[in-house]
């Protein structure tokens, strides 16, 4: 694989999602909490990818087992804060079932 397509990877998917946590979760900072509820939510996207790789998808798994590993760690930074964060991890039945997918 180029360097060019690894760097690319990465800049959209985990970069693009830690610039999203960065400036969603500085607004909610600035907002008042609902009262008896919380800031809000920052949901992310990563993927089944992300938890169990695949051969020939490696920037795209590499880069969404750091979305994984973001969300994880900007829930912790967040949490007292008021603002929850979450990721999802789509994937199909295939890659679910099939552990050389």
């Amino acid at each position: 694989m180029p360097d060019e397509w690894w760097d690319e990877t990465q800049s959209v998917n985990a970069r693009g999602v830690f610039l999203g946590c960065k400036h969603a979760s500085a607004q909610m900072i600035r907002q008042e909490p609902v009262p008896g509820e919380d800031r809000g939510t920052i949901i992310n996207i990563a993927s089944v990818l992300g938890l169990v790789g695949r051969q020939d998808r490696s920037a795209y798994s590499a880069s969404k087992g750091a979305v994984i590993s973001l969300t994880r760690a900007v829930s912790k930074d967040c949490a007292e804060l008021g603002i929850r964060v979450n990721a999802i991890s789509p994937g199909c039945e295939f890659f679910l079932f099939h552990s050389n997918a």
